[in-house]
């Protein structure tokens, strides 16, 4: 919960609170990352993938650490930063394929779905399903 916190906790700006975040109820959950279309990977690869929203950003994590800004409607749209902050650890060879595609499609993605403790980011073609887990931002 240390890591997660501080990854949030150095993410986070100074601007006020995004009010489509909160009516979106995205905001305090860890999500972790249970598919990624295209990807056949075990769920313990998938576990080590997450993203959090708190305020108007989206931290996450891989292998690397990544953030941006980021505006939710509630009507379903997503609009994300132009710049994403990311780590530059090693990946392995096996993950790289799928840590840019994780990061991307989550950085990228213009629709959302929140269907009780699932959550749906997608384009249209390439979606990636989270599930809420038991780790909460304060």
């Amino acid at each position: 919960l240390i890591v997660v916190t501080g990854l949030i906790s150095a993410c986070s700006s100074s601007t006020p609170n995004n009010t489509a975040t909160k009516l979106s109820g995205l905001g305090g959950n860890v999500w972790v990352l249970e598919n990624i279309d295209g990807f056949d990977s075990k769920k313990e690869v998938y576990q080590r993938f997450f993203i959090a929203f708190k305020e108007n950003r989206i931290s996450g994590r891989a292998i690397n650490n990544f953030g941006t800004q980021v505006k939710i409607s509630s009507n379903g749209k997503i609009e994300f930063g132009k710049g994403v902050m990311s780590t530059k650890k090693g990946v392995p060879a096996d993950l790289s394929k799928l840590e840019s595609a994780f990061i991307k499609r989550a950085t990228t993605a213009k629709k959302w779905k929140k269907s009780n403790d699932k959550l749906y980011l997608g384009t249209g073609s390439e979606q990636l399903i989270f599930r809420a887990s038991d780790l909460k931002f304060k």
